[in-house]
């Protein structure tokens, strides 16, 4: 028996012989100590031999960090933000080539057609040679459907397509704007 059981074996029996009793329960001490949480505090008690409370800490350890381990596989794309809000304008950039001045255009008619019933016909307004078609179009007799409206193949030209779908010969004509 150790020493500190043996007192408090004869402890129990001195306090149980004044107190007028017979017999006495003995109850020997652990070896090793016990925890006791202390209420209401953030850390814990381990009693020691004497039965004193030896302040164990709960969070000793938690301000030290082992070494950084490897870094992950990354993760999933997360989705889209919002939409940020508009930048400042930029600066004005620099002032560009001063263009080629006033355009002339021409207008050009082509020949008048002569549609028969059921029948098609291309009229082909054609610009006057080094210059270029930028647009064109038609006047129709009534009744006449225009089928295409063109520049032509080589780009100095307006074509114009028309059908009749009456019992009547109608006519129309094509013209082109040209620019030098």
């Amino acid at each position: 028996m150790t020493r500190s059981a043996l007192a408090s074996l004869v402890l129990v029996l001195v306090l149980a012989g004044s107190a007028g009793a017979t017999a006495a329960v003995v109850r020997p001490i652990p070896a090793e100590p016990v925890q006791v949480p202390a209420a209401g505090q953030d850390h814990e008690c381990r009693e020691d031999k004497h039965r004193q409370c030896e302040r164990q800490d709960k969070d000793k350890d938690k301000d030290k960090e082992g070494p950084t381990g490897p870094a992950g596989p990354t993760g999933p794309t997360g989705p889209t933000g919002p939409t940020g809000e508009t930048g400042p304008t930029g600066p004005t950039g620099p002032t560009g080539p001063t263009g080629p001045g006033d355009i002339t255009t021409i207008e050009i008619a082509g020949p008048t057609m002569m549609v028969p019933p059921g029948d098609a016909r291309v009229s082909t307004a054609v610009c006057p040679a080094g210059q270029t078609a930028i647009s064109g179009g038609y006047f129709l007799g009534a009744g006449l459907i225009p089928q295409a409206s063109r520049q032509g193949p080589a780009g100095d030209s307006w074509q114009i397509q028309a059908f009749n779908p009456t019992a009547n010969n109608l006519s129309f004509n094509s013209f082109v704007y040209c620019v030098p």
